[in-house]
């Protein structure tokens, strides 16, 4: 903790903010990866440091440098906890400390604001991005649909990133975020809920509301310091419970959910300490097994490693259209993770592309890549079945291959198909449909999926400068001029394109 709380200290003062995109030295997150995770994670730190002054000091500076809300409301939950289970001269002070803490985190601190209705919702394009409290709100609306639909045992363990598109509220594509993929529900509550159902969550609120029984039980009839101990896990514990509420746990957090109890426990047992004894021959073979099994798994995670790294390289190279080289990199990728279908997805993808770059220079290499990317790309499906992405991607590469046969055109329409069925609520899948139907002549189902897209994402300019574009097309100026007047209006005021489009047509 003191480690990960200096790093983070030192990165609110600069220190790697030029390998960062993110504003690191504005809400500093450590080696966890982002501010609330930071926060979590001292908060169950801090009531265990409180011997050590100097200690706390240095996490509580941390944790000021997340600015995160939900981390300061934990930190106050978790002094109220330690406050109550220690009633002492010293709980007043550290009570103390934490009020003046929390005056100087009031900028950070979450605001009533007063809300109006729709008439005074300001377009997307001109308010910026939605609050984190507005992306929480419409995504915790996901995770409860889930579990109405999925009540017992929920949709399955770590499966909200494919359960959720099926339930996405048709609100999400007026957020900021609208098209980002949401693999938790940014609630840990919520996501038990969603993913293990009714018996998931009553497990986990079962596991918590015990370790507190136990902990407010012992604190009467064991030592001071056992006391003092309890305290400060059960402080730290509910704290995190707080933290979670608004977010979800990460590896360190979630691991020391489930230590903290047995921590507590080891205390309480208290076994007297047993002489040692020399090693037998079987446990000498047991050793040597374990030995051996750790080493396979050793050799196995470096497998893994160099073929994330092969992976990389090839995505890289093929980004940057040395297709031929990337083409190498991600083969040798999936031979040593066959079963890994991100690597098999890029590599179908840069086949596609091989296919077309190879088309007038030799048909029979282009036919070559053309089978091994559809061979490929089916394969991927038919491991994973509801993954969007993996859908679209499918999509790009059968419109890639269309520039050679455009009877690939009809696998293009399916795909959409199948992937709408799994996120109804997309506009981006919708938007594009209707751009391949007008690709392909089929301007009447191209309107109705456009005039579908404004519908669920009203904000979305492309899709309206793409409908008033085909109403032109169609010899329909009125209608034509109402979206770009739209545009105008209320999303872009400033596209000098449609403004050249809408004197055109006046």
């Amino acid at each position: 903790g003191l480690v990960v709380s200096l790093y983070g200290i030192a990165e609110h003062f600069g220190i790697d903010k030029h390998i960062w995109v993110q504003d690191v030295q504005n809400r500093v997150f450590s080696t966890l990866g982002q501010p609330n995770w930071l926060a979590a994670y001292l908060i169950m730190l801090i009531p265990l440091s409180l011997p050590r002054w100097p200690l706390t000091a240095i996490y509580l500076l941390a944790l000021y440098f997340t600015k995160s809300r939900s981390g300061f409301l934990a930190l106050a939950a978790a002094a109220l906890v330690y406050g109550l289970m220690r009633w002492r001269k010293t709980t007043l002070f550290f009570i103390a400390f934490i009020l003046v803490f929390m005056y100087f985190a009031r900028p950070y601190l979450p605001q009533l604001q007063p809300t109006g209705g729709l008439a005074n919702e300001v377009p997307l394009a001109q308010s910026g991005g939605s609050s984190s409290s507005d992306i929480r709100q419409v995504v915790w609306r996901g995770a409860i649909d889930i579990w109405k639909h999925y009540p017992v045992f929920g949709s399955g363990v770590e499966t909200f990133a494919y359960s959720y598109y099926n339930f996405r509220p048709v609100e999400h594509n007026l957020l900021s975020e609208w098209d980002f993929l949401y693999n938790k529900a940014h609630n840990e509550f919520l996501n038990f809920l969603a993913t293990t159902g009714a018996f998931g969550l009553g497990s986990y609120l079962l596991l918590i509301g015990w370790f507190t029984i136990w902990c407010i039980q012992s604190i009467k009839t064991h030592t001071r310091s056992q006391m003092i101990l309890y305290s400060s896990l059960l402080a730290g514990y509910i704290g995190a419970g707080v933290s979670n509420f608004f977010g979800f746990s990460v590896v360190p957090v979630a691991l020391m959910f489930f230590l903290w109890p047995a921590i507590a426990l080891a205390k309480a047992a208290d076994p007297e300490a047993k002489p040692a004894y020399p090693i037998n021959n079987f446990q000498a073979i047991s050793i040597a097994i374990i030995s051996l099994l750790t080493l396979f798994g050793l050799l196995f995670v470096v497998k893994l490693w160099r073929a994330d790294y092969l992976y990389n390289l090839g995505k890289n190279q093929a980004k940057a259209k040395r297709l031929q080289e990337g083409w190498q990199n991600l083969s040798r990728a999936v031979q040593l993770s066959p079963k890994e279908p991100v690597f098999r997805n890029d590599l179908a993808e840069t086949e596609a592309q091989l296919a077309v770059a190879y088309a007038s220079p030799s048909a029979q290499t282009a036919k070559k890549f053309k089978d091994q990317a559809v061979k490929n790309a089916d394969l991927v499906i038919a491991q994973n079945p509801v993954n969007l992405n993996f859908w679209r991607s499918r999509i790009k590469i059968f419109l890639t291959l269309a520039e050679l046969d455009p009877d690939y055109y009809n696998e293009v329409l399916r795909s959409f198909d199948q992937a709408i069925t799994l996120v109804p609520t997309d506009a981006k899948l919708t938007y594009n449909l209707g751009l391949v139907y007008n690709q392909l002549g089929q301007t009447g189902l191209s309107e109705q999926l456009l005039v579908k897209t404004v519908g669920i994402k009203p904000n979305y300019e492309a899709a309206r400068n793409s409908l008033g574009s085909l109403y032109e097309q169609t010899q329909r100026p009125e209608l034509a001029r109402e979206q770009y007047e739209y545009i105008l209006d209320y999303l872009n005021p400033g596209n000098q394109v449609v403004k050249e489009r809408l004197e055109k047509l006046n």
